[in-house]
């Protein structure tokens, strides 16, 4: 594991969150952390590690594709652009599916990445309280189980996710 470009995505992404920049209120910083130490600690690579690190970017920053290729190359960038949805997209699960389509499209490396993100934000699903919120999770965390498992069946993350994504109501 290249202990040097971890640090580098980290600090990349620190200063992305900086200044109150993002677009969330939430902790993303935080999510974005968990997400990677998740992945690191199930042996993924560091590829997997870094995308972990910056899958939030265009999401919530104002970084760009652009400034990730620029400080990580070209296949990261296009890594990370297939974790992100699309703002263009209106209605939140057709944004959700696109971005699940898309990340599904890229290849087994975003989808560990997105099912990790997946897992991690639902250790919080039992504090959303509005019904159909719920519903749209349910919908959006079914279809990329549905989606993703012949790709990722023989994933412990997947199995993580799938266990908690069925305990959902």
């Amino acid at each position: 594991m290249n202990e040097k470009l971890i640090n580098q995505a980290f600090l990349f992404t620190a200063k992305h969150f900086d200044k109150g920049c993002h677009n969330n209120n939430k902790p993303v910083y935080f999510h974005s952390i968990k997400v990677a130490m998740l992945l690191f600690e199930y042996g993924y690579n560091e590829t997997i590690v870094v995308g972990a690190i910056l899958h939030d970017l265009l999401e919530d920053t104002k970084a760009t594709k652009a400034d990730i290729s620029l400080e990580f190359g070209e296949e990261t960038a296009k890594l990370v652009e297939a974790l992100s949805f699309s703002a263009e997209i209106e209605d939140r699960f057709l944004q959700s599916k696109a971005m699940i389509d898309k990340t599904r499209e890229y290849g087994k490396e975003a989808c560990i990445i997105k099912c990790a993100d997946l897992f991690e934000n639902g250790k919080y699903f039992h504090l959303v309280t509005n019904q159909e919120t719920k519903n749209y999770l349910i919908k959006k965390w079914n279809y990329f189980v549905n989606i993703c498992e012949p790709i990722l069946k023989d994933e412990k993350i997947f199995a993580l996710l799938k266990k908690q994504v069925a305990k959902m109501k």
